[in-house]
């Protein structure tokens, strides 16, 4: 699962983007008992992170429906109907 920062500044983002990646991966081997024990900015980080994680994984899962009922849609066209649409 690629895990990002959204941060809009890019002189810093490919190298967040890997600590990001790789602080996701460490942090759900962790139990949610054990991170209890972590530092409350770490753990509100994490809370925060998971939300944006479900909320990304959400919007992915739509967007591969409607590609799939766009295809399906385009599929029905003939060349010439395509063609008069452009595409």
């Amino acid at each position: 699962m690629p895990c990002q920062t959204f941060d809009p500044r890019d002189d810093y983002k490919a190298e967040a983007d890997k600590v990001t990646r790789l602080l996701c991966m460490v942090l759900k081997g962790v139990s949610p008992h054990d991170i209890r024990s972590f530092p409350v900015d770490l753990q509100n980080w994490w809370t925060k992170h998971q939300e944006e994680d479900r909320r990304r994984l959400r919007y992915e899962a739509q967007k591969r429906v409607t590609q799939r009922a766009k295809r399906k849609a385009l599929n029905k066209l003939t060349p010439e109907e395509k063609r008069l649409l452009g595409l």
